[in-house]
């Protein structure tokens, strides 16, 4: 394979990546909205404490010869832990996105930005086209341009891959 080629293949692989990552983090921030914008150790400690009583609720009905049915409980709870970190560190990455947007000069307009374009109706599908509209909207609101807009999302949106560890 010669230069040109190559190097043709590996910037339509970084395009790829770079949608991929987009996507990552649009729904990493939505999913954080959806959440109620908690902490990450309040999160980690809901999460904790409703495996452990869901756990306890299922092991008082069990006749099966469990001597120790807190320390099960306990250990189911941290199996579920386990399964459930990735999401939290997803949203551990969000947390702290926003506490470097909150230290940059501009940091309260992109977090406003971000706020009305992602965080704004995150259970919701979002339609062909309505981030657009968001933006539009956002742009007369802040007031930025709209292209300026775009930008805080991308800055927004590469501070949560950076904190999360993803290749950009």
């Amino acid at each position: 394979m010669n230069l040109q080629k190559a190097l043709q293949v590996f910037f339509d692989e970084n395009k790829e990546n770079e949608d991929d990552s987009r996507r990552y983090a649009v729904a990493a921030f939505r999913l954080y909205a959806l959440c109620g914008q908690p902490t990450y150790e309040e999160l980690r400690h809901l999460i904790h404490e409703n495996a452990v009583r869901k756990s306890r609720d299922e092991l008082c009905w069990i006749r099966s010869g469990i001597s120790k049915p807190t320390e099960q409980a306990l250990i189911n709870a941290e199996r579920l832990m386990a399964q459930k970190a990735p999401i939290l560190e997803d949203l551990r990455a969000v947390e702290q996105a926003i506490v470097q947007i909150e230290r940059k000069k501009n940091g309260r307009e992109i977090l406003r930005a971000v706020e009305m374009i992602y965080f704004a109706g995150p259970g919701v599908k979002l339609d062909k086209g309505e981030i657009a509209r968001r933006v539009l909207v956002a742009s007369l609101q802040i007031p930025a341009s709209e292209r300026q807009v775009y930008y805080w999302l991308k800055e927004a949106r590469l501070l949560f891959c950076r904190e999360r560890g993803l290749r950009i």
